[in-house]
Formats: structure tokens, C-alpha cells, sequence
């Protein structure tokens, strides 16, 4: 916010029109007007101005105007993480709460076959800043692995030297998880601070070792609670929402 006006961008975002570049391609394709008038990529709204999308009128508020509200998730196998599917498979949000009417926001998806930890929150800044690369958040895997992971495997897998995509990739740390163990898969402890699709299955597919399970047990701060059933959620207490506005630069925005 600048001499109490507040970015467009950050404005459709809070509303959940999606992520960044979604709105930036909304406020691109001339549906989104200030005064009447074609709204441009990094303009700045007052209290006072009428915006519209598609000609529904939006309503400005200030960031501290929304209490910030995070919600856990224990996804189970088999529920893709988007709103709607082609499919028609099951969805996360089949199981979701809506705050004040309105759809939550995703931070950080999960494909159909992991489980565990997802969150979701009513602050559109909060989510694109949690997911956004420049802040590096750590996010912390269970993994059970089919296939030898001897000691040079694993020092590869944090080295930075694998390559997917063309870009280097490593976990931040690897380690026996020596609770979970069988004679035909190992279970191991894996921390990223990048969310790239299928990632933690494609880097163990690199060293030769195919992921038959997937559980993400934090993200941040937040950890998955050990008495959340899968497929139920509950609501972040009011510190753990501070500590993750604080993390990303917003504790500005942390409400007592």
C-alpha cells in the first residue's frame, strides 16, 4: 500500500481471482475497470474508486480491513487440488469451508496421488508470497522410497548437481526416517524450498528410486497436526497465522 492506496493486483488477489499472473491476464484482457475506464498492469486504487470485473462492482478494502484467516488441511490420495476437474474427480475443496462467502485460496498444491498437509487462507498477498520462489519457504516431505538409497545417492540429491527441466535442483536435507522402516521400502525425511511440480518424485527418479509414498507434513511454519484425520480440516490459531505474515514480509498485517 502507497499514500494509502492499495495495488490493483493485490486487490483482485485478496477477492480470489486467482493468482498473480491470472489476474495480471484479467487486467490484460481490458475486463477489469477503475471509473469506467480499462485498469493497467500496476495501477494503485483508493477507497473512493469504483472497480468492476465483467461489471460486477468490487469492493476496496484496506489489507487490515480482512482478518486473515488460514485453514489446515489433511488431503488424502485421490483429490486433485484445483476447484473444479474435467474428470470429475474429487476435489479438496469438496471438503472446505468458504470464509465471509468466498472461496479460499490454495497455497501450494498437491498432486492426486500425495497426501498431507495443504493450506488455505482468505489473504491472496499471503498466498502468492508463500509461494513465490524469492522467499524459499520450506516445505517437509515423508517419503517411502522402492529401491537402494545408498550414502552416495543421497549426498547427490542435496548437491545441486541433478538437473530437471534444465535447472538445477536438490533437497535441502535428507535423512533416514528410521521409525517407518520394511524390508522392501525405506522411509526417509526430505525438506525443499521450491515447489515444483512432481519435484520430490522426479529428483529420487534420478538416482534410480521410484516414490510409492508421498506425504508433505509442513509447510513454513505450520506442521500437520497428528490428531487431523485425512480429508478434515481445522482452523490456524491466530499466532501460527502471525508467524506465517511475519515470515513473508507482512507482519505489518499480524492481528492481535
Amino acid at each position: 500500500m502507497v499514500d494509502n492506496k492499495i495495488k490493483l493486483q493485490r486487490l483482485l488477489r485478496d477477492a480470489n481471482f486467482g493468482s498473480r499472473r491470472e489476474v495480471d491476464d484479467l487486467i490484460a484482457s481490458g475486463k477489469v475497470l477503475i471509473g469506467g475506464k480499462p485498469a493497467n498492469l500496476g495501477a494503485y486504487v483508493t477507497l473512493k474508486d469504483k472497480v468492476t470485473v465483467d461489471g460486477k462492482k468490487i469492493t476496496v478494502r484496506t489489507p487490515m480491513e480482512t482478518v486473515t484467516k488460514v485453514i489446515i488441511y489433511n488431503k488424502p490420495t485421490g483429490q486433485v487440488s484445483t476447484r473444479s476437474d474435467e474428470q470429475d474427480r474429487p476435489t479438496v475443496y469438496d471438503n472446505l469451508p468458504e470464509v465471509d462467502g468466498k472461496v479460499l485460496i490454495n497455497i501450494g498444491r498437491l498432486d492426486i496421488n500425495t497426501s498431507g498437509l495443504m493450506l488455505f487462507t482468505n489473504n491472496g498477498e499471503l498466498a502468492n508470497r508463500l509461494m513465490h520462489p524469492k522467499y524459499e519457504i520450506q516445505r517437509e516431505y515423508l517419503v517411502r522410497v522402492l529401491g537402494e538409497m545408498n550414502f552416495e545417492k543421497q549426498r547427490l540429491l542435496t548437491s545441486g548437481k541433478l538437473m530437471l527441466d534444465g535447472e538445477s535442483a536438490a533437497f535441502g536435507s535428507i535423512r533416514r526416517h528410521k521409525t517407518k522402516v520394511s524390508s522392501a521400502n525405506n522411509w526417509y525425511k526430505t525438506t525443499l524450498r521450491s515447489g515444483k511440480f512432481r519435484e520430490v518424485r522426479n529428483l529420487f527418479k534420478e538416482v534410480d528410486c521410484r516414490v510409492s509414498r508421498l506425504i508433505r507434513i509442513t509447510y513454513g511454519t505450520v506442521s500437520l497436526p497428528k490428531t487431523l484425520k485425512q480429508g478434515e480440516f481445522e482452523e490456524l490459531e491466530q499466532k501460527g497465522v502471525n508467524k506465517l505474515l511475519y515470515m513473508v514480509g507482512l507482519g505489518n498485517e499480524a492481528q492481535s
